[in-house]
């Protein structure tokens, strides 16, 4: 079993509910091999699946490479589409993310720039006014969805600055020591939303925030536009983040590795 994405605990199979039942089924539930992303998440999983762990990031991310160097994109924001719970209310999610939307729209359209959106929603139209109606269509440049899960990354090349509130995709980019900005505003409705779960980190970094105020928008901005590609390296190992949140395995090494040992491939 290769874990592909980032998981919360408001829904899904971690959520406080389907945790429970799953662990009570432990002996149900065993893998060969479970390759996930960081210790936290192979501590999560272990409480309901019996199986040889492995860390090795993300697969899908370990497959991409670093060379695009046109970076034709300024600031590209990555779309969560509009999803359905019965754990929370989704209405209050988007709430949160229309006013950080029209902070950010507005604070980048006063030093003459557009927030370019990837979208998520297979229904383009609507995803696309979604935003229109929030930032205005002058305000923004709407990119639609693809069917080809790869494209996504390509498109995360061609950006000098990724921002997002929660998505796999931050974590990727930042792994790749790309400049990310990460907004946690929906850790106000819950705690798994928060930077860096199932590991812990403070509420604000020189990166991430979880308020939209234009003095937080300001001060990640000012730091993610000025740093420097090493010194955003240094920051994030001394955070710990690839230990604690991923790190890029590049072309897959460790999977091969096992993959070998168990052969999987040759």
């Amino acid at each position: 079993m290769i874990k592909i994405s980032y998981k919360n605990a408001d829904f899904g199979i971690f959520e406080k509910k389907k945790l429970r039942d799953l662990i009570k089924n432990k002996k149900s539930y065993y893998v060969d091999h479970i390759f996930v992303f960081n210790k936290y998440f192979e501590k999560l999983f272990k409480k309901f699946i019996i199986g040889n762990y492995h860390i090795i990031g993300s697969f899908m991310n370990n497959s991409q490479n670093n060379n695009f160097k046109n970076k034709k994109i300024n600031y590209l924001y990555i779309s969560k589409g509009f999803l359905s719970s019965n754990n929370f209310n989704w209405n209050n999610f988007l709430i949160e993310e229309t006013k950080l939307l029209k902070n950010l729209s507005n604070y980048l359209f006063k030093k003459g720039e557009i927030l370019t959106i990837a979208g998520k929603s297979q229904n383009y139209l609507e995803e696309k006014l979604f935003f229109e109606n929030i930032c205005g269509k002058n305000k923004i440049h709407f990119i639609k969805s693809s069917s080809n899960s790869f494209n996504i990354y390509r498109l995360l090349l061609q950006a000098k600055i990724v921002l997002s509130t929660d998505s796999t995709l931050q974590y990727e980019n930042l792994s790749r020591d790309f400049k990310t900005c990460i907004f946690a505003i929906r850790s106000r409705y819950h705690f798994s939303r928060k930077f860096g779960w199932p590991a812990r980190f403070k509420d604000t970094g020189r990166f991430w925030t979880n308020t939209y105020s234009f003095n937080e928008i300001n001060r990640i901005l000012s730091y993610v536009n000025k740093v420097k590609k090493k010194d955003l390296k240094n920051y994030l190992k001394k955070i710990q983040y690839y230990n604690d949140i991923l790190f890029y395995d590049k072309e897959n090494k460790k999977f091969k590795i096992v993959a070998k040992k168990i052969k999987l491939i040759e």
